[in-house]
């Protein structure tokens, strides 16, 4: 069978074509792929409270580490209706006060609002503490406990204020194990009342520059 020259040119192009098809398909796919940062609206009262609030999948990873070590410790949690957004700032008024992370609900959400400024400068272990303390107070319905060990170190993630970050690597499985046996505890006493309170929580997670000292000062834990 003869193939002419306009026959190639006919079957190049149908190539080409189908080529640049296959190509949009797939940028459209991955676009739709790619995490979320788009503006999103929250209702009053807490729209006020927050400047541009903005939804995005970097928390991803630590909303699946912490369902991941409840279920270790088996504790299994239903995430569905969590989400985290980030917030350029907050009011004044919450800024005055140093908050760094709001735990509400707004209607059948549980919903985290984290000030980008602090993320931004939080190392790894330091973010992974402020989720965790904040899913503690959303997730698991535990309030602030300012529990230390002799040193006066902080020995729990609901612990109101920022610590180092090392202190918590070298001790994170005694953090972890006392934050999901509370719920494990509250579970076995089957009492009724150990239900979610949905009232907002402001956390001030600030670096308190005397808990960073008597994490510097205490003894070097030993990993459980």
């Amino acid at each position: 069978m003869k193939i002419t020259e306009n026959s190639l040119k006919i079957v190049l192009k149908v190539t080409i074509a189908i080529a640049a098809a296959w190509i949009i398909f797939m940028m459209s796919s991955c676009a739709n792929s790619q995490p979320v940062n788009n503006v999103i609206k929250l209702p009053e009262p807490v729209a006020s409270q927050v400047i541009n609030p903005k939804e995005t999948e970097e928390f991803g990873s630590y909303i699946r580490l912490f369902r991941a070590e409840a279920s270790s410790r088996n504790i299994l949690l239903n995430l569905e209706s969590l989400r985290i957004y980030k917030v350029d700032r907050f009011n004044q008024d919450l800024e005055d006060r140093g908050v760094v992370g709001l735990c509400t609900y707004i209607g059948d959400k549980v919903v985290i609002l984290i000030r980008m400024a602090d993320w931004e400068s939080y190392d790894t272990l330091q973010r992974e503490l402020l989720v965790f303390h904040e899913m503690g107070h959303c997730v698991l319905g535990l309030p602030h406990d300012n529990s230390t060990d002799d040193s006066e170190v902080p020995t729990d993630i609901m612990y109101p204020y920022n610590f180092p970050s090392y202190y918590y690597n070298f001790r994170r499985k005694a953090f972890l194990d006392r934050l999901f046996g509370k719920v494990a505890e509250n579970l076995n006493k089957k009492n009724p009342d150990q239900k979610l309170q949905h009232k907002t929580i402001y956390c001030q997670w600030k670096n308190v520059k005397n808990v960073t000292e008597r994490t510097k000062n205490a003894r070097k834990p030993h990993q459980p």
